[in-house]
């Protein structure tokens, strides 16, 4: 579990650390992360399902996920963190480093939106005590292992086998 002194130096330092895993690393995060929220928000969408699979299925053609993410981009849900994440999931595996993180920063987003506010609260609470909250800190503690397992990992397939869920 990760000491949450300075919720914002954290963010700040994940995005780095997304960026300096390289691209086949940070697809393989940015997989996970979006399989995790899509998990943590209970989705059982089945186009999700597939899409995500496709993105692990290193044997699934470039123009196939692409077709899938612009398939996705035209849903009218397109903004929900799990559908967004999704698509910034399979952008990064057509290349795009910034798409991984995107799909991570979709992933904390998330967290971050299951915090509880009181009807009466008229105010927004600081990041540090949002961050404070067992449901976003779970997110977060799983971030921080995530990324702490992809920078340590020199095999992308056995990076893939340790954070994919089946």
């Amino acid at each position: 579990m990760i000491a949450l002194v300075d919720t914002s130096y954290f963010l700040n330092s994940a995005h780095d650390r997304v960026l300096r895993l390289g691209l086949e690393r940070s697809v393989i995060v940015a997989l996970a992360s979006a399989q995790q929220l899509s998990l943590a928000a209970g989705n059982a969408d089945p186009e999700i399902s597939a899409a995500l699979a496709m993105g692990w299925d290193r044997d699934v053609e470039a123009s196939a996920r692409a077709s899938v993410a612009s398939d996705l981009g035209r849903r009218p849900d397109v903004d929900d963190d799990v559908v967004a994440a999704t698509i910034y999931a399979l952008g990064a595996s057509l290349g795009s480093l910034d798409d991984a993180w995107w799909a991570v920063a979709r992933f904390i987003d998330a967290a971050f939106d299951r915090v509880q506010y009181d009807q009466h609260e008229t105010t927004f609470r600081s990041l540090d005590e949002d961050a404070s909250q067992p449901e976003v800190r779970r997110e977060l503690d799983w971030l921080d292992r995530t990324l702490t397992i992809a920078e340590a990992s020199a095999d992308s397939l056995e990076l893939t086998r340790q954070l994919r869920v089946s």
